[in-house]
């Protein structure tokens, strides 16, 4: 590898340290599809005190459950929201007492607009006859009134950018919105749960797969880095494999800050690549062709949909080619 490093190009030398980070990705890669597999139909697993996450929709979806009721991070697309409700059931019926209530949906927080974390607004709200409050960044409200999402599919509560704060403890816990400005989309945010130090990333991080830069919709690689690079500020390493901030990714088993970082590194090295080739002035299906992310693909990309890949590639090849450098 030393030879390798000392004699190549930076070319070259993306072409011999990718491949090796690939083979060591390879067992987290069957890990996280065991896990996919293992947990469909749609199942909770607990993360850390009031905080679940639920495995086996379309997108991870967080959820605080406790005295103060139910918030969902993320809905799920629309086709899921009976499986969505029936698991949160089973989650009530086993976290309550005999003869309790059943917890009110009070609060969706929408972290993109990505169909994933939206498309389950409208079923899931009337499930109960006092509609739970969707929140979300005000560019994820402007994004679904331009794709004419039915009324009650939109956020009713909407912030600006920085960050945004339940008004009240909810389940015990202070409860924090962060804009996440030009990541997949101009409307991400990432939502920490200050007590349990969770934080829910929605698309932001992926285990399995790569990240989905949405250009028209104002995200951007630079955005994405930067963003996962304010929530590695936030996080707090675990020592010795206890304690520390617990991650949901948007997609995948749950994760801490070096997986955060180390999927940051990823991102990073495959925008370097790219934007080395397009200094050398390669076109973009010349840069598809030279395959940047070949490292990386086993674990991020899918053998089955090669257009998932090529659409990331594109992404980060537009993006890169409008930003000043």
């Amino acid at each position: 590898m030393q030879h390798c490093i000392r004699r190549a190009t930076w070319l070259s030398f993306v072409a011999c340290v990718l491949p090796w980070a690939a083979a060591s990705d390879l067992a987290y890669a069957q890990r996280d599809r065991a896990d996919s597999e293992a947990t469909a139909p749609i199942e909770a697993w607990p993360v850390r005190d009031n905080v679940y996450v639920l495995f086996g929709a379309s997108g991870n979806i967080t959820v605080s459950i406790g005295p103060s009721g139910i918030l969902l991070v993320g809905t799920g697309l629309e086709d899921q929201s009976a499986a969505v409700g029936a698991a949160l059931e089973r989650l009530d019926r086993k976290l309550s007492v005999s003869g309790a209530p059943k917890r009110p949906l009070r609060y969706i927080v929408n972290t993109s607009v990505h169909p994933e974390y939206t498309g389950g607004n409208a079923a899931l709200r009337s499930l109960q006859a006092e509609a739970a409050s969707v929140i979300a960044h005000e560019k994820v409200l402007i994004r679904l009134v331009d794709q004419n999402a039915p009324f009650a599919q939109l956020p009713t509560t909407t912030f600006g950018d920085g960050e945004h704060n339940l008004a009240a403890p909810f389940n015990g816990e202070n409860i924090r919105l962060i804009h996440m400005p030009a990541a997949t989309t101009d409307g991400d945010a990432i939502v920490h749960f200050r007590g349990a130090d969770v934080i829910s990333t929605g698309a932001l991080i992926s285990m399995n797969a790569y990240p989905p830069i949405d250009i028209a919709r104002g995200g951007s690689i630079n955005g994405l880095i930067e963003a996962l690079n304010t929530i590695l500020k936030i996080a707090i390493p675990g020592v010795g494999g206890d304690g520390g901030t617990l991650i949901v990714p948007g997609h995948g088993r749950l994760a801490d800050s070096a997986d955060v970082g180390a999927y940051r590194d990823m991102l990073t090295i495959i925008r370097d690549h790219v934007q080395y080739l397009i200094d050398s002035g390669m076109t973009l299906d010349q840069i598809q062709t030279a395959r940047p992310t070949l490292g990386y693909d086993r674990r991020f990309g899918s053998a089955a949909e090669p257009e998932t890949i090529e659409a990331f590639v594109e992404a980060v090849y537009r993006s890169l080619a409008a930003a000043p450098r």
